[in-house]
């Protein structure tokens, strides 16, 4: 164990030298060549994050609608609306049942973001739950619902 330390901090005051990553899998690769299986190298591609390009906003609302509250928030990349709607019955405690809308695929989150961003953020706040559906059926924005 104490070889492979010595060995990697060696190794790693020369990877300083290289700029990129092409240039440090050379480097590697003819270490291979010269001492072969003496080190493994493992490629592999991994998922990044999502990031929001510079600028860009997180839209953010509430709105009222009678008893009904609509919360919205989003991006080029999700959005999501919940639908609080108030329920009363005679003689038993009033509730609230709630509806979470969200994007079937990030297309359609850019979708409703780019009528958000354009035209939409000053109307938005003016429609209940039934014009939002209808709306994003309009500009054709898939969503799923629980």
């Amino acid at each position: 164990l104490r070889h492979e330390a010595e060995w990697l901090e060696t190794q790693s005051r020369f990877i300083n030298q290289y700029g990129t990553y092409d240039a440090i899998k050379r480097f590697y690769s003819d270490l291979l060549v010269d001492f072969p299986g003496e080190i493994d190298i493992d490629e592999r591609q991994e998922r990044g994050i999502d990031v929001l390009p510079g600028g860009t906003r997180t839209i953010k609302a509430e709105w009222n609608i009678g008893t009904t509250i609509l919360t919205l928030e989003a991006t080029p990349l999700d959005f999501s609306v919940k639908s609080s709607v108030q329920f009363v019955s005679k003689g038993k405690p009033t509730f609230r049942q709630d509806t979470l809308y969200w994007p079937r695929k990030k297309v359609d989150a850019k979708r409703f973001y780019g009528w958000l961003a354009g035209e939409g953020e000053g109307k938005i706040k003016r429609m209940d739950i039934t014009t939002l559906r209808k709306l994003w059926q309009g500009i054709d924005v898939q969503y799923d619902s629980h």
